[in-house]
Parts: structure tokens; sequence; C-alpha cells
């Protein structure tokens, strides 16, 4: 409203009208009933810092609130892109909140988990066993990490890494537990892998040793330490002595050789064979040797991994074995068994090569007397000692054997003609004629000789020569004892029961 004396300014609030007016001269008085201008700076001042602050703090939230969307959406993505399987669960372990992969591994959809219980899940025993006390310890405040096997529909019996982590929404109360579960059943399997591996490799009764593509030993087990009798430090870096120098090595029923191994070896990839050797403090020992290459993907030599087998107990046994089924166990001669099977080596070497072979039949003279008079154990020592004598009396390469009772066979190579089998067979009778002492006693007995020969181009059996030489034997018993005889054809006298065979 305008007057002459000046502007009137007018608001309506809240029903009064409130009227602000300036006269025309700055010395005019105020209207009456108008509000000075002075009166409404401060009101109006505060009404603007009030909206500005307002709006500062209101823009402030919603780009506080957009980056907290922002920040949501990652985690989520995060959380959903992550291999691991992430859920929510409250302090009744029920589910708040799952990400995909936690779907995955049990085949449920959102809703079958979030708002289902832990329990329901898992099932009693499995929560109750494994779950609960776990969880438990998370909501008093301990992050738990710990590893257990699960049975998941989606992949079977797993072995699981699991984090329990409390998880607080406001303040410093544990509102629930954030689980964080990862699957590490290959892990685990390739864990007890290498432990069964390491198990067997320490454990094992057999020694392994594993070497570079160049033998040199870089691991080796206590058994392998136990069968050298070397130190686990000595062997370290050095070759095994099987793939040193091949003393002592045999390959099937042949020796062979260091050379032949790794042939054997680039060739076929393995090798298998005995190694005779000697332990540090001397004692001889037998391994049976299996040698494998081992390479990786590409096929490249990586290692040798090497299995000794002691077979030392093995091959005592397989010794007193053969000694019990080819030697006398009187004596220790060679048994009729083994006299047939030298004969015959001796014969046809013989007829391929040439030469010639006595056959000596023995039969002792005065050995009953010995027997009976002074008894069975004087009579075994006699034998016996007598045993060792004739070894002492033949050359190296014959063998004289023990048929039974006091008779034995002597087979003589290349005994050269009647003057040089002549002496060896006076040393023999001189051998066995000389006195024992036995028991207190002086023993003394003799012994009847009996000699066939045969030489490249005869034809005749082993039995045929060996009964020649029994009936030689006999005419020199006939002749006086104490003596021998030489096997003459045409003379058969009444042929004697001692066959090689029978």
């Amino acid at each position: 409203m305008r007057d002459g004396s000046g502007r009137v300014a007018v608001w309506r609030a809240a029903g009064t009208v409130v009227a602000v007016g300036w006269s025309g001269a700055a010395s005019a008085e105020p209207v009456a009933g108008l509000i000075e201008p002075a009166w409404l700076i401060g009101p109006l001042l505060l009404l603007v810092v009030t909206f500005v602050i307002w709006n500062r703090r209101l823009r402030r939230e919603v780009v506080q609130r957009r980056a907290a969307e922002q920040a949501l959406r990652r985690y989520r993505q995060v959380v959903s892109a992550t291999q691991d399987s992430i859920s929510l669960v409250d302090r009744d372990a029920v589910y708040l909140l799952v990400n995909e992969s936690y779907l995955r591994i049990f085949e449920r959809r959102y809703d079958d988990i979030v708002g289902h219980s832990a329990r329901e899940l898992l099932g009693d025993e499995t929560f109750e066993r494994v779950v609960a006390p776990r969880l438990a310890r998370c909501l008093a405040g301990e992050t738990v990490n710990y590893q257990a096997w699960f049975d998941l529909p989606s992949t079977g019996r797993s072995y699981l890494d699991v984090i329990y982590a409390p998880y607080r929404d406001q303040g410093t109360e544990i509102d629930g537990v954030l689980v964080s579960v990862r699957d590490i059943t290959e892990r685990r399997r390739a864990e007890e892998a290498r432990q069964l591996a390491a198990n067997v490799f320490t454990h094992a009764r057999e020694g392994i040793v594993i070497t570079d593509p160049e033998g040199d030993i870089v691991d080796l087990n206590a058994a392998f330490v136990e069968i050298t009798g070397e130190s686990r430090e000595t062997l370290l870096g050095r070759r095994p002595a099987v793939l040193e120098s091949g003393a002592g090595l045999v390959g099937g029923s042949d020796a062979v050789t260091v050379e032949a191994i790794w042939k054997t070896l680039a060739d076929q990839g393995h090798w298998e064979g005995e190694f005779w050797g000697r332990r540090r403090g001397g004692e001889s020992y037998v391994a049976m040797i299996t040698m494998t290459a081992v390479r990786d993907e590409a096929g490249a030599l990586q290692h040798y991994v090497l299995l000794y087998h002691d077979i030392t107990a093995l091959k005592l046994q397989q010794r007193r074995l053969e000694q019990a089924a080819h030697y006398d166990g009187l004596t220790g001669l060679p048994n009729r068994a083994l006299l047939f099977d030298r004969l015959e080596q001796a014969m046809t070497q013989v007829q391929r090569r040439g030469g010639a072979l006595a056959l000596v039949y023995f039969d002792l003279d005065g050995f009953k007397a010995v027997n009976d008079g002074l008894g069975h154990e004087a009579g075994d020592r006699l034998l016996a000692g007598l045993a060792v004598r004739m070894r002492g009396v033949l050359r190296e390469g014959d063998t004289v054997a023990r048929l039974g009772g006091d008779e034995f066979v002597a087979v003589l190579l290349d005994p050269g003609g009647i003057a040089e089998l002549a002496p060896l067979l006076d040393r023999l009778l001189e051998a066995l004629s000389r006195p024992m002492p036995i028991t207190d006693h002086l023993v003394q007995v003799s012994a009847s000789l009996g000699v066939s020969c045969f030489k490249q181009g005869d034809e005749i059996t082993p039995d045929l020569l060996l009964r020649r030489a029994d009936q030689a034997m006999y005419q020199a018993k006939l002749a006086g004892k104490g003596r021998y005889r030489f096997f003459t054809p045409g003379v058969d006298d009444a042929p004697r029961r001692h066959a090689l065979a029978g």
C-alpha cells in the first residue's frame, strides 16, 4: 500500500497483518503499528543460515546414501563373484544372507536357505558335533577357523575350510556370525597323499633312495641307512654303490655292469637285479634292487627311485636249503644228487673239449668195528675228519662226495696217465689210514679204492661209470684192502648194489 508519506509493505502471516513502513524522510517517525526493519534482519538471517545448513546436510546425506548404495552393490558383486561361500547367520544360527556360491554347494534356492536355520540345512548330528560348539565361541567374541569333512549334495564328501567371524550391526554387541567357507578337498587329498607317501618313505622296511638324474642321492630313508650301515650325512650326495663300480651286481643269472643298468634304464625305464654288498662294519648283505626312472608330464627325467629289499636272510635260508638238498649233513661233502649233476657236467665237458676224467670209489676198511665199539658219535666224528683229509689231498676243481655210510666217490678232472694218477691215489690211502684221536682213543682205519676212467668218444653213462668204479673197489678189497684197483674191461664180478641215481 502506498500513500504520500512513503511506502508501506504488508505481510500476512498466520492470519495477522504486519505492516512495515518507511517515511519519506530519514528523520520521520515510524508509522504507528508498523515494525521497524532492524528487528527483521536477525530472524531472516537465522532462517537463511538454517536453510543453507539443512540443504548442505541433505546433500551430504544424499551423497553418503548413494556412496553406501554403491558400496553395497560392490559388496554384493564381490560376495557373489567370490569362490568362497559366504553367509550371515543371527545368534540363533538362522541364515540372514547367503551368496551364489553358498547356494551352489548345497544345491538350494535362496529362499530355501535364508530364513532357515543351519541345523535344518546341515542336520542335527553335524550341527551339534561340528558347528554349535564353534558358533558359541564366535558369539562370545572369538574368530574361529577350522577344517572338517561335510557331506554336500553338490560334491559329496568334501573337506571345508570354515571361518566364523563375529558380526556387529551397530555398537559393540554381537548380532550374529559371518561365515566364510572354502572347499579345500583337493588340497586335503593331495596333502593326505603326500603324507601317505612320506609315511611309506619313512616307515617302509625296504630301503628307498631318490637320486637326481646323474644318480647322486638326494634323499633316503632310515631302512636304507640300516641296510648299508652308513650314516645319512655320509650317503647324501654320493652315488649308491650299485651305480658305482658294479661289483657285486647280479641281474637274473648273469653278472651285469653299471653300463648295462644305465642302458636298460634308458631303454625300458626300469631295472631289477641282485646286489651283493658289504655294510660299513664289513658284514655282507644281499639286496634285491628295483630302479625306476621318474619323469615329469613333459617326459623330462627328474629322478631315479631305488628300492632295496634286504634278502640276506632269504639267501641264507636258500643256502641252507640247498645245503640240505645237495650236501651231506655230517661231512659237508656233496651228496649223491649233487655228485650225479657234477659228474654229468664233467663228462659233457670231456666230450666237448677232450681230455679225460677218473672216478674213484672209496670204501673204508674197519669202520664198522669203530662204530660198534666206540659208538655212533665216534663213528660220525671219524667220517667228518676223514672227509677233511680227503679234501686236503684232492686238487681244486676235483669233487669228493659221500654216497652214504662209509662210502665216498671222487671225480678227478684231467688226472693224466697212470704215472700222474697213482701218486694221488697213494696220498689218499695214506691220509685215510693215518690214526685219528677220538674220545681218548687213537682210531685207525684203511680204505679200498676202485678207479674207472672216461675219455672223449667213450659211450658210457654216469651210472655205468660209477658201477665200474664200484667193481674195481670190490676187487681191491678182495686183494687185501688198503689198496686201489683200476677197472678192467671184461672183469664183472657179481655187479654190486650201488647205482648213482638209485
